[in-house]
């Protein structure tokens, strides 16, 4: 124990030496001055000293303040502490409460479609946007309560397109496509008068001719004017004439066949060479009937026994 309260007034000694180092340079030295100036006064301190006893040093609780010490009472420390700088606290976020998990968010609302007009309604299917790389004048469709459908008000056709009830198309019609589809002329944008029926199964009622020097065709030319391949008529151009590709050769009396009507797969097929327009139109699966339109020969294409 007074291992300790000597480690204490040591403490003290060292804390009061502190506090008188810190005095102003100019105190000191005044003091030495005076103590210097009078040798009386420091004789007679000396004597005082040497027969006073010295007081006992009180030393500072180690305890804190209100703790006793065994065999003494509470005593304050020479230097108090600082207190310690108060620390504002910080207001924690204010917490969002999560979004119940039944909770679906409301879905946005489409905006409603833009209206269209009755008479303009060309669905894709009927009419594509390009063909071959050309780009397709869109044309006006009205669907007739009769089964008829009107094109660009102005060609009427029979028929649904399919094998079954094919169009009945016009050579008018097939001809129109000159006005914007002419490459020398730097035309080159397909009506949709004629696009509406591509990929679709047409009838197109005309005068026929087969390649020369075959005994049984497969294919012919459905023309708007009559052209024997030779010499006699007229011949065709791109917008009047049809490249039919038969399912079944022509045999027989209706070989000499000069018209009829073809039914088949019709396409839309520009085929451009230097920008010359050599052939615009193509029939695939198609079937002859050389008895309509007023045609001779006799027969169908797969008739044999056909006669005048």
């Amino acid at each position: 124990m007074k291992i300790f309260w000597t480690l204490v007034v040591l403490a003290v000694g060292a804390c009061v030496a502190f506090l008188a180092m810190g005095q102003s340079e100019h105190g000191s030295v005044a003091t030495v001055d005076a103590t210097k100036s009078s040798p009386d006064i420091l004789e007679t301190r000396q004597a005082v000293a040497a027969d006073t006893p010295a007081p006992a040093i009180a030393a500072p609780a180690v305890a804190p303040s209100g703790t006793k010490v065994a065999g003494s009472k509470p005593i304050e420390t020479a230097m108090a502490a600082p207190a310690p700088a108060a620390i504002a606290p910080i207001a924690p976020a204010e917490a969002v409460p999560p979004a119940p998990a039944h909770a679906n968010p409301a879905p946005a609302k489409a905006a409603p479609p833009a209206a269209e007009p009755a008479d303009s309604i060309a669905p894709s299917e009927e009419m594509p946007d390009k063909i071959d790389g050309y780009e397709v004048i869109p044309a006006l469709v009205q669907h007739n309560d009769d089964g008829t459908t009107t094109l660009d008000s102005t060609y009427t056709i029979k028929g649904d397109g399919t094998k079954a009830n094919p169009y009945e198309v016009t050579w008018e019609m097939l001809t129109s496509a000159q006005q914007t589809f002419d490459p020398k002329a730097g035309k080159k944008k397909i009506p949709g008068v004629v696009a509406f029926v591509h990929r679709k199964y047409v009838r197109v009622r005309g005068y026929i001719a087969f390649p020369l020097q075959v005994k049984e065709p497969r294919e012919l030319l459905s023309m708007l004017n009559q052209w024997d391949g030779c010499c006699i008529g007229v011949p065709p151009t791109p917008y009047d004439a049809i490249e039919v590709n038969l399912t079944e050769s022509v045999v027989g009396n209706a070989r000499f066949a000069t018209a009829g009507s073809v039914t088949g797969k019709f396409l839309v097929k520009p085929y451009v060479t230097g920008d010359w327009l050599v052939g615009l139109y193509v029939m695939n699966q198609g079937a002859l009937d050389n008895t309509d339109f007023g045609g001779k020969g006799g027969g169908t294409s797969s008739g044999s026994n056909g006669g005048y």
